[in-house]
């Protein structure tokens, strides 16, 4: 019998302002901003992101950025870039994934959000980590390895621009996938204005892209826009990925991953409030210091392979997924992060299930669907159980087997 699984709007609200970035760093270096822009904060009105601190240790900054070999941006421009939807049962998650996928799926719209899914391994991986200060926490890959493993399917190359001086990374990604060796090209903008004419000048030469926010200063121009925004969604300092598709002279205009409605591929905010947004990424709760003025783009959009390909490469990624979630279960973390992330671990299972079964691995995609289902199960409900974790580990073993079998053959 199926578990009924009860949502209060409590717990959407509380989910609902929970980053859908990377999981939180202990003392996660953040940028230098102007101190004249810096602020102690007491209203919920102001926003308590523009805190100066020293930058700490990560992959370092080179010298010198790439030249970005595009013409001058023109007045305005608009593409049409379909809407890929990241979250799950009308609530977020994965947008850093999901606006990826948007700049995919503009390149190849034959694909959907589970191939997305298949292509960046997200949903046959897991890790568990204990981060300092935090309780355990068990993660699909960071958002970092996600995209450099797609780009890797792919064939396709990545560009990432951000302030000189800045991260483009997550100080724990994982070292086997490093995300800034991996982009073909790295921009390095001195200032805003510099930022904001080179995310103009992709835009204008066709391509979109995706950014990194903070979502309180375009919270009012959205909510404009969005019912989901206005309803469930409050203004509060947090991350979140979208995508920019276009601009004028006043504003800037936006795909959101997370908007379950039709107001995703509708959002647009003024110039000056999406540049705050932009730049005030270093101070962001249970986020990545990334920025400021993160940006990420196809240079070459590679070509799509075959299932089979694609199932071969998730594998070699999964053979330890088992275990990590065994190690989780002995010591679960049990915050409301923790189930957040375990709600995306199980979109993104539930996801990767569809594609097997789809691509005739019926048998191992419904392990990972059984799998998705249960950690799905504990990221909407208050009660961690150890048990349903040993129990999806045991599915996704099994699968995983089968799957072995079937390429052996």
């Amino acid at each position: 019998m199926k578990k009924i699984i009860t949502i209060s709007f409590f717990n959407i609200i509380l989910i609902s302002l929970i980053s859908c970035g990377a999981p939180p760093a202990a003392e996660t270096p953040s940028l230098p901003t102007d101190p004249e822009a810096s602020a102690e904060v007491s209203s919920s009105e102001e926003s308590p992101g523009e805190v100066t601190a020293e930058a700490g240790e990560t992959t370092p900054t080179p010298q010198a950025g790439d030249e970005l070999a595009l013409p001058a941006a023109p007045e305005s421009a608009m593409l049409e870039v379909p809407v890929v939807y990241s979250g799950s049962s009308g609530l977020p998650g994965l947008c850093y994934l999901g606006a990826a996928g948007m700049l995919v799926k503009y390149e190849h719209p034959e694909l959907d959000f589970t191939d997305i899914i298949a292509l960046s391994g997200t949903g046959s991986s897991a890790l568990h980590d204990d981060f300092p200060d935090m309780q355990p926490i068990l993660i699909s890959p960071y958002m970092d390895q996600c995209i450099v493993f797609m780009a890797d399917n792919l064939g396709a190359d990545y560009a990432l621009g951000h302030l000189a001086g800045g991260t483009a990374s997550d100080i724990f990604q994982p070292a086997d996938l490093p995300f800034e060796e991996n982009a073909a090209s790295r921009y390095l903008f001195r200032d805003e204005d510099e930022a904001l004419d080179a995310l103009k000048r992709v835009i204008g030469s066709g391509q979109p892209a995706a950014v990194y926010i903070n979502m309180f200063h375009v919270y009012e121009d959205f909510t404009r826009d969005s019912r989901y925004w206005k309803d469930f969604l409050e203004k509060e300092v947090a991350s979140h990925y979208l995508v920019v598709k276009g601009f004028d002279e006043e504003n800037i205009y936006f795909n959101d991953p997370t908007d379950p409605t039709e107001s995703a591929g509708a959002l647009s905010a003024g110039t000056e409030n999406f540049m705050q947004a932009w730049e005030d990424t270093a101070n962001i709760p249970d986020a990545p210091s990334l920025g400021s003025f993160w940006m990420l783009f196809l240079e070459t959009p590679g070509a799509v392979p075959d299932a089979e390909t694609v199932i071969r490469k998730n594998l070699e990624r999964a053979v330890d997924a088992p275990a990590e979630i065994r190690s989780f279960a002995e010591d679960p973390g049990d915050s409301q992060f923790t189930r957040f992330l375990l709600l995306e671990l199980g979109n993104a299972r539930t996801r990767y299930g569809e594609y097997l079964e789809r691509n005739g691995y019926e048998q191992a995609g419904r392990r990972y669907g059984r799998s998705g289902e249960l950690f799905s199960v504990m990221g909407l409900e208050n009660d961690l159980e150890p048990q349903l974790l040993i129990n999806g580990s045991d599915f996704e073993a099994e699968a995983i087997r089968i799957l072995q079998d079937e390429m052996n053959k």
